[in-house]
């Protein structure tokens, strides 16, 4: 046989499932598994088609001559329910022999076994009252319970109906057996089946079941890593499994000072830093999860520095601050110079002062945002005290170069002097405290700090002629006749030397020393000229003169001339009388070149020996060359 209904869905949510039939005879108290359908969708609202609901049973399995109810029953959390409401009566199934035509017209009855002749027995009397075991029932759904109804007097039929005073709260499994479906209040009426009218209530209220909430295995949070940034609010979410566990957690952080509890998983972060966040499930299961959470400042915008310009003084020390933006962005920053010789970083913004100079100072935000501020600085020497020189007396030679040193004080103070005379024809100024003697005299030079302070020092330099070296006389021999005037020269060397001479005779009766000498023959004879400078070198030399009686014979006078000139490096001198003595002096009086000429013309090698000389004959040569 086969089965099937038509059936619309819940009002309140889908179904998809397998649908079950079930045969119950209430007369005898039987229930027959009477199969089952594929798997349907049941949506509210909508009717099913009938076919998808069909199922089979073996009729070999149902008691002819006895009816049968369907009950339709679906799955729900594991166990099955009946869907049957009482809007509508249920179907039901005669059950006749199989060997019997059945007709429309002749339906078969049902087989019932002759019984044997009883005797007669008194009338049944009707019911007058129907009594329930119970008048009020309390169950939870899916509960199934009984109620049995006694009618009275004993001896009336026992037969009840049983009606539900609303429908879908309760669904009557038969034979006063009950199953409560949902949570709400319903009335059960046992109504006897003798038209007495007789009847009882029982008053059913059916709450939900209370499920045994299952303990947490497992706590899963929305995130386990989050970043945010100063002044954040950021939410976490915590789901305890299984579902059906409770669902409320308590929320803890191993770091008081860096997040704020906001309560129900909203935080609030307040400084830089890491902390981690636990959620632990609050049924004493000890599960947990963790989230961790790093905090950063936000990036800087801007720097601002207490100053931006700054003038300090050697050995100053100073400090700048910075403030990065926004406040609550990271305040560090890293200080940097675009020269290093004139500050010293001392850290955290302090500087000192080294030397003067500018120098321009950053600072920058050290949170990768490149922010900066820079300020300038202009550092100074302090101002001088005092200057002190290496001497305060000198004593220079002509031709000399001496070097004055001079140290403003403090040391700090900016070294530079300003060198002044007052004399300028004394001293030749070389620059940076170095100068030449010009010529014997004596001269004041000052000092003087050029940072304005107008501190000054003095020193008294005394220059003299140097020192003879050696007396070149024009002549080392000279042949005079008596009455002849005849004139010497001589020359000191150094040419810078006292060129003052003592001219004496060792003879006074043979020359007469006329001055400047100048002498003039007195009689024949010898005499000794001797040349000596007044410098108190004690330098000096001799003149041989031989003074012979006039004759009538004049010698003739000596026609070559002398003539200089330069070939290369070499000096080439002419007209030099053999036996003369030929010397070659540096400007400084040095002897470079000495030598007896044999011959009229002598060539003398001056390599390296300098562009300008003093050539000197005793025939008579006294000249400068140039080269």
């Amino acid at each position: 046989m086969r089965i099937h209904t038509e059936i619309r869905g819940n009002n309140q949510k889908y179904y998809y499932g397998k649908i079950y039939y079930r045969l119950v005879c209430p007369e005898a108290n039987e229930s027959i598994e009477a199969g089952q359908s594929g798997n349907v969708t049941l949506r509210p609202f909508q009717r099913t088609e009938p076919r998808s609901t069909v199922a089979k049973i073996d009729l070999k399995r149902l008691t002819p001559g006895r009816r049968y109810e369907v009950h339709v029953e679906i799955d729900e959390n594991g166990k099955r329910r009946e869907i049957w409401t009482n809007d509508s009566p249920r179907a039901q199934i005669m059950v006749v022999n199989r060997k019997s035509n059945l007709t429309p017209d002749n339906p078969t009855k049902p087989v019932v076994p002759p019984t044997p002749e009883q005797p007669s027995k008194p009338e049944t009397p009707k019911a007058t009252k129907v009594v329930l075991d119970a008048t009020q029932r309390n169950v939870t759904v899916n509960d199934v319970f009984n109620l049995v109804a006694n009618i009275l007097p004993k001896e009336a039929d026992q037969k009840v109906t049983w009606h539900l005073s609303q429908p879908g709260i309760l669904d009557m499994v038969g034979n006063g057996q009950f199953k409560a479906l949902k949570a709400g209040e319903v009335t059960i009426t046992a109504m006897a089946l003798d038209g007495s009218v007789a009847k009882a209530t029982c008053h059913v209220m059916v709450k939900e079941k209370k499920t045994e909430t299952p303990k947490a295995t497992r706590v899963v949070l929305n995130e386990t890593q989050h970043s945010a940034t100063v002044d954040d609010v950021f939410t976490l979410t915590a789901k305890v499994m299984p579902e059906k566990a409770a669902q409320k957690v308590i929320w803890t952080m191993d770091k008081t000072d860096i997040l704020q509890d906001l309560g129900n998983g909203k935080f609030k972060a307040l400084k830089a830093g890491k902390v981690a966040i636990t959620a632990t499930a609050q049924d004493g299961s000890e599960v947990k999860a963790i989230c961790y959470v790093t905090v950063k400042n936000p990036m800087a915008t801007q720097v601002v520095l207490n100053e931006t310009q700054h003038n300090a003084t050697v050995d100053d020390v100073f400090t700048l601050t910075a403030k990065v933006m926004p406040e609550k962005a990271a305040q560090n920053v890293i200080w940097t110079m675009d020269k290093t010789n004139i500050l010293q970083n001392m850290g955290d913004g302090k500087f000192k002062a080294l030397k003067a100079g500018e120098v321009t100072l950053s600072a920058t935000a050290q949170d990768g945002s490149e922010m900066k501020a820079i300020c300038h600085v202009t550092v100074k020497n302090p101002m001088a005290t005092q200057v002190v020189l290496n001497k305060t007396q000198h004593n220079a030679i002509v031709d000399h170069i001496f070097t004055l040193t001079a140290k403003v004080m403090p040391e700090k103070a900016a070294q530079k002097v300003v060198w002044t005379m007052d004399k300028t024809d004394i001293l030749q100024n070389m620059g940076k405290g170095k100068f030449k003697a010009l010529k014997a005299g004596e001269v004041t030079i000052t000092a003087t700090a050029q940072d304005g302070s107008g501190v000054k020092a003095s020193c008294h330099v005394r220059v003299k002629n140097p020192m003879a070296t050696q007396v070149v006389p024009n002549k080392t021999q000279h042949n005079a006749i008596v009455d002849d005037v005849f004139t010497l020269t001589a020359k000191v060397m150094p040419e810078k030397a006292n060129q003052q001479l003592k001219w004496t005779l060792n003879n006074t009766d043979i020359l007469q020393h006329l001055g400047d000498g100048r002498f003039k023959a007195l009689k024949a004879g010898e005499a000794i000229v001797t040349i000596a400078t007044q410098d108190g070198s004690e330098v000096k030399a001799e003149c041989l003169i031989k003074v012979e009686r006039p004759t009538s014979l004049r010698p003739q006078q000596d026609p070559t001339q002398h003539s200089v000139r330069w070939e290369g490096t070499t000096l080439v001198l002419k007209g030099v009388k053999s036996g003369a003595l030929v010397r070659v002096f540096s400007l400084q009086g040095k002897i470079l070149f000495e030598q007896i000429a044999h011959g009229t013309d002598l060539r003398i090698d001056l390599q390296r020996q300098g562009d300008i000389l003093f050539v000197e004959t005793t025939d008579g040569l006294r000249r400068k060359v140039v080269r």
